[in-house]
């Protein structure tokens, strides 16, 4: 491990903020000019009655190439 020296630095004062302009400042509002966005209510959760529900389209049989047949059939 090694020790790092900080940088020297000058006292020098700081550039002077306005702290009178942030003192006198007017608070802001919202005007109300501008258009205000409501989402529409939809429940997000809301699931449909599985029941009811139409069932999948069934999937059919996954087909094996011949190759992999051949190849399983002689070692299985």
């Amino acid at each position: 491990a090694f020790r790092i020296e900080p940088e020297a630095t000058s006292r020098q004062a700081p550039p002077e903020s306005r702290p009178q302009a942030d003192a006198q400042r007017k608070p802001r509002a919202m005007k109300t000019d501008v258009a205000m966005v409501i989402p529409a209510e939809v429940d997000v959760f809301d699931e449909p009655d599985i029941i009811a529900a139409e069932p999948p389209p069934a999937i059919a049989p996954r087909k094996r190439s011949l190759l992999g047949s051949i190849f399983f059939g002689a070692f299985g």
